[in-house]
């Protein structure tokens, strides 16, 4: 979820066809196959798979691609988001950049190709928060 937006401006809603499954606001999701899908084990979770954008609606969608649903872009330099770790993460550190867990929500530890850029952490905890902004 948005934590803080450092200029003031509000982020545009943009309405892009989205993959079927169940969603939640705060949801990232990435293009795959030319429909947003939640990141999941293989798909958005690093720089590899272009943008990333944040669901801003919660449902299900029962056929890919049938409707428009309201998202953000993801990576504005000015959108500090707050996420929690996915695992105990010792090494955690200001400036290092992390993938995205295989839930779509959380940071996953991983520094491959890392997208989440890891701006303030409250703790090395699972389940603590952690602020980050999308590098991409």
């Amino acid at each position: 979820m948005i934590h803080t937006v450092k200029d003031g401006h509000v982020l545009p809603f943009k309405y892009l066809p989205i993959g079927d499954g169940t969603y939640k606001v705060g949801d990232a999701l990435v293009f795959v196959s030319s429909v947003l899908e939640k990141v999941k084990s293989g798909s958005g979770q690093d720089t590899d798979e272009g943008a990333h954008y944040i669901a801003m609606f919660e449902g299900t969608v029962a056929t890919s691609g049938s409707t428009d649903y309201p998202v953000v872009r993801a990576g504005d330099d000015n959108v500090i988001w707050e996420t929690t770790l996915s695992a105990p993460d010792d090494d955690i550190a200001v400036g290092l950049k992390y993938c995205i867990h295989t839930d779509g929500a959380q940071h996953d530890g991983t520094t491959t190709n890392g997208v989440l850029e890891v701006i303030d952490f409250d703790g090395k905890a699972a389940g603590d928060r952690v602020r980050v902004r999308f590098a991409e």
